[in-house]
């Protein structure tokens, strides 16, 4: 993998990460995920209309969300990023906030 795309998936990690932060003390509920796939929508949506990403995908609901997760005071949120058609290089990360942590890692 390029230094240029460890660079990128890094600055995803970091806005990412920084949009969950806003979101840590809400309750987990589908209005709540509503409104941080939108906010990821946004992020995303900016990186796909500049032509550094080709596609993306933000799962943030009850198949990620189980009522385990919820009972836990906790919240999942899967990111699937195309960097371009040809590539097969894929940015996957899941993102979950547990005992007032985040945890980032590869799927």
């Amino acid at each position: 993998m390029s230094s240029k795309l460890i660079k990128l998936y890094d600055e995803f990690d970091n806005k990412v990460k920084d949009i969950f932060i806003l979101f840590v003390y809400e309750f987990n509920t589908k209005e709540t995920r509503l409104q941080m796939i939108d906010r990821l929508n946004s992020l995303f949506r900016a990186y796909k209309q500049n032509k550094t990403i080709f596609s993306y995908n933000i799962t943030c609901d009850e198949s990620n969300n189980t009522l385990e997760i919820i009972d836990n005071s906790s919240a999942v949120i899967d990111i699937r990023v195309k960097v371009n058609e040809q590539d097969n290089f894929f940015y996957s990360r899941r993102f979950t906030f547990l005992a007032n942590e985040i945890k980032i890692t590869t799927i």
